[in-house]
């Protein structure tokens, strides 16, 4: 019997799709039939990504975080294409530093891309979707559980969260489906900018952590959307420390508090 590809021929729009799990996503996607559509800020690094793809790809110049680059994008791929199938908000920023030490226009720019970008790119691709179409938002594991360091990168992935949650209810009489993916630390380009930067205290929580590969994010939302999961966790690991912070949140915090503090005190942490 042959393998079903419930992906073939569909036209997949993906944002943030030049780097890390949003071509790891797409290179997955193209492997399944799919017409992978890339929308990035960056010209370069848009062009070298869809070389380095199988398959029918197109690409488009967009930055999520100005609301008509978005719809210059929306006008664009409905000219071209006519409709998308899928829609993967994958495009993000992170700048991990406390509250005070992070500047105003870091915090708009956080915000602006990583929640508003995500809804505004919802709100003018939702025209071109139909009936069996999927809307895919990326999270974070700091969209579950607040992190030191990512008082805006966290305020923002929380509300994707929410946005999704009440999304899903909207579409759905649509036939449209809505999931909310929860990646934790993966090996991408914005993490090796992170590790630049982060907080010694921060350093203390996610040094112990072995980061996955997009690759794995990827195979899981391509899983996700087959079983039409609303929450998707990529490993065992993320999934269970969602249980956990569900089930023993004071403990939780607890136990992070207690690495910040020896952290802060300049004390080895193990």
């Amino acid at each position: 019997m042959a393998r079903s590809r419930p992906f073939m021929k569909k036209k997949v729009l993906i944002t943030g799709g030049s780097s890390g799990i949003g071509l790891a996503a797409a290179r997955t996607l193209s492997e399944e039939g799919a017409e992978v559509i890339l929308a990035a800020r960056d010209p370069k690094k848009l062009k070298k990504a869809a070389e380095s793809l199988k398959g029918k790809v197109s690409t488009y110049i967009v930055d999520v975080s100005d609301t008509e680059s978005v719809r210059k994008l929306s006008g664009d791929v409905g000219r071209d294409h006519g409709r998308v199938d899928i829609l993967v908000n994958s495009a993000g920023i992170v700048e991990p530093l406390i509250l005070g030490e992070l500047p105003v226009e870091s915090i708009s720019k956080i915000l602006d891309t990583d929640l508003k970008g995500t809804m505004i790119t919802v709100k003018e691709i939702l025209p071109l979707m139909g009936a069996g179409g999927y809307v895919v938002n990326i999270s974070s594991m700091a969209g579950i559980i607040g992190l030191y360091g990512y008082t805006a990168y966290s305020a923002a992935k929380f509300g994707v969260l929410g946005f999704s949650e009440a999304l899903r209810m909207e579409l759905k009489p649509a036939g449209i489906g809505v999931c909310v993916v929860f990646p934790p630390d993966t090996a991408t380009p914005q993490l090796e900018y992170e590790n630049r930067t982060k907080p010694e205290e921060l350093r203390s929580i996610s040094s112990k952590i072995r980061p996955i590969p997009p690759e794995k994010v990827a195979s899981a939302i391509i899983d996700g959307i087959r079983k039409e999961r609303f929450m998707i966790f990529p490993d065992m690991r993320s999934r269970m420390t969602y249980i956990a912070y569900r089930l023993g949140g004071p403990l939780l915090r607890a136990w992070m508090d207690g690495r910040i503090g020896r952290a802060s005190a300049g004390s080895d942490v193990e």
